[in-house]
């Protein structure tokens, strides 16, 4: 699967330490006239972390929208959410938590 990211353009990032990726992200954006980014709100591959909040600032700072996509591993399904516009924080990861609680991910 990193291969697959690698390919498409992915870069990883080192969670490991803080070097401003949020803000790197950010402004990333305003340079580019498309830009894509994918990327689990957990920060991990392990189910049942807990959502990392990362995703929702790059957003909300480079003023574009949270396009949520699930995937149901129990049903074999990939689900495209309507987009979310970042507004608070807190009331935004309820409400995205809420629109993933019907999918089941992989069993770990």
């Amino acid at each position: 699967m990193a291969g697959c990211f690698r390919r498409l353009g992915g870069i990883p990032i080192d969670r490991g330490s803080s070097h401003r990726t949020v803000a790197s992200v950010v402004a990333e954006f305003a340079t580019q006239n498309e830009l894509v980014i994918a990327l689990a709100p957990e920060g991990t591959r392990r189910p049942g972390a807990e959502w990392k909040s990362g995703f929702w600032h790059i957003a909300h700072g480079a003023g574009v929208p949270i396009l949520p996509v699930a995937f149901d591993w129990a049903a074999h399904t990939v689900h495209l959410m309507p987009a979310l516009e970042p507004t608070d924080r807190d009331r935004d990861m309820i409400e995205l938590k809420q629109r993933f609680a019907v999918f089941h991910g992989p069993k770990g």
